[in-house]
């Protein structure tokens, strides 16, 4: 069941964030979204051409399931992992080169956590100036992966009381933001048998608990070989243990049905996140923002160099 075990009242979205197949939405795939009627959608790469087109696909998504505030999700970190690119969009660095610790994988800050919280606060609060909601991941802390999570499932082996003082302190720090994505890997100190998004030791005492977050927990995306068994049970789970939503990215049809076969209405506590985070969202926007100047300040606090140029070192 969905965290609290309560579901809203009927006619609420249903508990997932769904992929679509190109540039423009299809007839097949609006009879589709709008029967499955999630909660919203994620872009990729292969969704985005142009500003315009973006725009109006965006709208096209959010007509054909009747609600114009429904969240879009786009995976925008910088560097290698963005889905607008040039010449529309400015490639930006990713967090590594932001960090200056490239030795550690370019999707992350860096290995000491106060500085670690410090950018990513950073970060967070200049998404939610720009009106946009920021995503911390992957709850409750990726950077001791060695596997990809992509194709297998990683195993760490770190005490807990060392997780606490390093990899879960950053989203500590970070628990009062609005939206959270949870990590496929296996804690072996606080469950051995399941990876977070599938655990709810994991999600009740670790995410929700020690570190506090109150906020909208979504799961990694479900496609991913890190979780195994059939993937509408992977949903399931993944509410049951205490996601209020469930992502799947790559719009493969058979997937998306099954997995909405599997799946129900949000819970009312994850209405009540949803609507929070909307109002965090409208209330930090800033207005009179002067983009060329933000700009300009950060090309020189990364050296003067231009940021196409970083962004692809």
């Amino acid at each position: 069941m969905p965290d609290e075990a309560t579901a809203a009242p009927a006619k609420t979205p249903r508990s997932v964030i769904l992929g679509c197949a190109g540039e423009h939405l299809s007839a097949d795939e609006s009879r589709f979204f709008r029967a499955a009627d999630p909660v919203g959608f994620i872009l990729s790469r292969r969704n985005c051409r142009s500003p315009d087109q973006v725009r109006e696909l965006t709208a096209a998504l959010r007509d054909v399931i009747g609600r114009g505030d429904a969240p879009i999700l786009i995976d925008q970190e910088g560097g290698r992992v963005a889905r607008l690119r040039p010449p529309f969009w400015r490639l930006y660095p990713s967090a590594a080169r932001l960090g200056s610790l490239p030795e550690i994988g370019d999707r992350a800050y860096g290995t000491e956590p106060n500085r670690v919280t410090k950018l990513a606060r950073a970060a967070c609060h200049g998404l939610l100036n720009g009106g946009v909601l920021p995503v911390i991941k992957h709850i409750p802390g990726h950077g001791r992966a060695r596997v990809d999570s992509h194709h297998a499932c990683p195993v760490v082996e770190t005490e807990s009381d060392e997780l606490l003082r390093t990899d879960f302190a950053p989203f500590r720090a970070l628990a009062a933001m609005p939206w959270a994505m949870t990590a496929h890997i296996v804690y072996m100190a606080i469950d051995p048998k399941e990876p977070a998004t599938l655990s709810h030791r994991v999600i009740s005492e670790v995410i929700r608990g020690v570190i506090g977050f109150d906020g909208v927990l979504v799961s990694d995306d479900l496609s991913m070989q890190a979780l195994g068994g059939e993937i509408g049970e992977r949903a399931r789970r993944a509410l049951s243990a205490g996601c209020d939503l469930v992502l799947h990215c790559n719009a493969d049809r058979g997937e998306m049905e099954a997995i909405v076969a599997a799946t129900g209405p949000i819970s009312t506590r994850a209405a009540e996140r949803l609507a929070r985070a909307e109002a965090v969202r409208y209330g930090s926007k800033l207005k009179g923002f002067n983009r060329r100047e933000a700009e300009a300040k950060f090309e020189a606090l990364l050296g003067g160099g231009e940021l196409s140029e970083i962004a692809e070192e």
